[in-house]
């Protein structure tokens, strides 16, 4: 039998099926990071993006052109360093050398981010409870 369309069932009336959209559902992609990593990645991120744009700002009349000088903007700076941290590329790259090694090392920043993230992510969610990993780990070196 062929499979002409396919079909989506989504129940409909309430939470019948689907799960209730709360903040512990959003909060528990947080967990994999610790607090403090989170904080001082947004830092860094904030970072990037003062960088890009006064590199920008300041090389203009040597290496940035007219086109690059509108449109990297302090808003425009801030989302593409955020674009870095989920694999997006960047709008515009500048034009300048000081701008460019700003671009690359955010770039760099994010995709050691997102490797990290994912490989603590997937392990995060393949082990149900870590105490008793742990606690199965120990006897096993006891027995041993």
């Amino acid at each position: 039998m062929a499979v002409t369309e396919d079909r989506f069932y989504v129940p409909r009336g309430g939470s019948t099926g689907a799960p209730a959209v709360s903040f512990d559902m959003f909060s528990s992609l947080l967990k994999p990071l610790h607090r403090d990593v989170w904080w001082l990645l947004l830092c860094a991120l904030m970072l990037v993006a003062v960088v890009v744009w006064a590199a920008v700002r300041f090389n203009h009349v040597r290496a940035e052109s007219a086109q690059t000088l509108r449109e990297m903007s302090w808003g425009s700076c801030l989302l593409s360093s955020f674009m870095t941290l989920v694999c997006q590329s960047w709008v515009r790259t500048p034009d300048s050398l000081a701008a460019r090694t700003a671009v690359l090392s955010g770039w760099l920043l994010g995709v050691l981010i997102y490797q990290n993230y994912t490989a603590i992510l997937i392990s995060y969610l393949t082990v149900d409870d870590r105490t008793q990993t742990h606690q199965q780990s120990t006897g096993v070196l006891r027995s041993a």
